[in-house]
């Protein structure tokens, strides 16, 4: 009897924890430490039958449906549904290769383990943000590995702006960036000084591995805001980064890192020719010479070689984040950019003063950001993986309050 209560408990434990490390993208994206063919798709798949009996059981129970549940299946029916009408509209490409190139919407749907786990399997908020921090972790290692390999295999004469960058690890990096403002709350909030060692091997992870702008530039902002009012602390934080930083100088060799965000840095200021300037111009040309009131939609490279064959090689709407919605959704990405992150922030401020808890406010600050980055990366159309467990998280959290309450223990924020 004790065994098979073990497995109860045990098996949805594990089924989740394999559903966050596949969410973080690290067994398909190019520096995986192995390749899993049609991984995605399979993922995909299991969520979709998961979705289904979710809801079979729903009905069979008289359960009714709460919010979050109609906002994740109203907003994978319209990233599917209106840019594959769209392409159809404009360039005749049948409708089912717009839902093939579209798929990635169907990963919103791990909204619905997350909150059932959250909601029946007595499986509380902070297990499963110890489970993105073990995520983080091991993909930190895994991008050290690929880090490492690539760097001895390609040695790169001469560093310019499109490869300054070959050796970037991006694996996991919007789950980092949650565990980031996650460890800095909970040092703010409780004081916790081991901390302030992962939050700066997370800054450094970025700098080093990930080699984002955006993202360094936003988790330094946020570091700085979070900061004020908290003077102790920042002297706390300024003497150890400084002592690490001179450490890390002193030990290895920056001198090419300096040098490869030179280059980027002058490319941008400079107005260099980068792919994603590429995109974004033909794309402004693109509209302005057609009726630009209703989108595009996006082309699958299944069907006639998607937009290569009409832009070239170097066009990816992934590379200019509301550009690119704008040119596929049209005037319709901006309700859907408003209503997007309007619903995520009332998730959060129905909180009251629960909203105040470590894990609200890591996940509000997550939101936040990912809307500031929208702004050059897709965070809607391609980070539904991440952005659906926040959005559990948060809805869990919310009906987890009597629990909460009751309990009084930090273990539930």
């Amino acid at each position: 009897m004790n065994l098979l209560k073990m497995k109860t408990k045990t098996l949805p434990r594990i089924f989740i924890f394999i559903l966050i490390y596949i969410s973080s993208g690290a067994l398909w994206s190019n520096t995986q430490l192995f390749e899993v063919a049609y991984l995605q798709e399979a993922y995909l798949l299991v969520l979709i039958i998961f979705t289904l009996v979710y809801f079979s059981r729903k009905t069979m129970l008289s359960e009714g449906v709460v919010a979050e549940e109609v906002f994740i299946i109203l907003l994978v029916f319209f990233l599917m549904l209106v840019p594959s009408f769209f392409a159809y509209f404009s360039f005749e490409q049948p409708f089912y290769f717009g839902l093939i190139e579209e798929r990635r919407a169907l990963s919103y749907l791990v909204f619905f383990p997350i909150y059932f786990a959250l909601r029946n399997e007595n499986i509380s908020p902070i297990w499963i943000v110890n489970v993105i921090l073990a995520v983080c972790l091991i993909n930190l290692v895994n991008s050290v590995w690929f880090f490492l390999n690539i760097r001895a295999e390609y040695v790169i004469e001469t560093i310019n702006s499109m490869n300054a960058r070959f050796d970037r690890a991006i694996i996991g990096a919007y789950y980092m960036f949650f565990a980031y403002f996650y460890l800095l709350w909970d040092w703010v909030k409780k004081n916790r000084k081991l901390n302030l060692l992962f939050l700066f091997v997370i800054l450094f992870y970025f700098i080093l591995l990930v080699q984002s702008k955006q993202m360094i530039g936003v988790l330094l902002l946020v570091t700085a805001f979070v900061m004020v009012g908290h003077l102790k602390k920042s002297m706390w934080l300024l003497t150890t980064s400084s002592t690490l930083l001179l450490l890390i100088y002193w030990l290895v060799d920056l001198g090419d890192f300096i040098e490869k965000y030179q280059v980027v840095i002058n490319a941008v200021i400079g107005g260099g020719e980068s792919i994603r300037s590429k995109t974004a111009t033909l794309i402004i040309n693109d509209l302005s010479e057609t009726m630009f009131i209703l989108g595009k939609g996006s082309l699958s490279l299944l069907w006639n070689d998607g937009f290569h064959s009409i832009f070239g090689e170097h066009f990816y709407l992934s590379d200019v984040g509301l550009l690119g919605m704008y040119y596929k959704l049209g005037v319709l990405a901006i309700p859907l950019t408003v209503i997007y992150y309007g619903f995520f922030m009332h998730c959060y401020f129905r909180l009251g003063k629960l909203r105040l808890h470590v894990i609200p406010l890591a996940a509000v600050t997550f939101v936040l950001c990912s809307m500031v980055l929208n702004a050059l990366v897709p965070v809607i159309e391609y980070n539904g993986y991440n952005m659906s467990v926040i959005l559990a998280l948060l809805a869990g959290y919310y009906r987890s309050v009597p629990l909460i309450r009751k309990k009084g223990k930090e273990g539930y924020v």
